[in-house]
């Protein structure tokens, strides 16, 4: 091909890598998003759970041991 039309060619296969490249870092950039907020989410989650869990240890642990959680000193068993 030479000439206009190898020209044209060549603009064309250019042009088309540009668009191919720029939606590929449009679609990892929305991917990157989705994962950032999946994983905010999750941490979010465990942090939640963790402090029921230590909430709940807590108000296991004062009810077998009777301990008035307004008293700093923790009375013998």
């Amino acid at each position: 091909m030479g000439g206009i039309t190898g020209w044209i060619y060549h603009r064309l296969q250019t042009r088309g890598k540009r668009v191919r490249d720029e939606a590929i870092s449009e679609i990892q950039q929305e991917e990157a998003h989705q994962a950032r907020d999946y994983i905010t989410k999750s941490v979010n989650t465990i942090s939640a759970s963790l402090h029921e869990l230590s909430e709940d240890s807590l108000l296991r642990w004062q009810r077998r041991y009777r301990v008035d959680s307004r008293s700093p000193v923790l009375p013998l068993k």
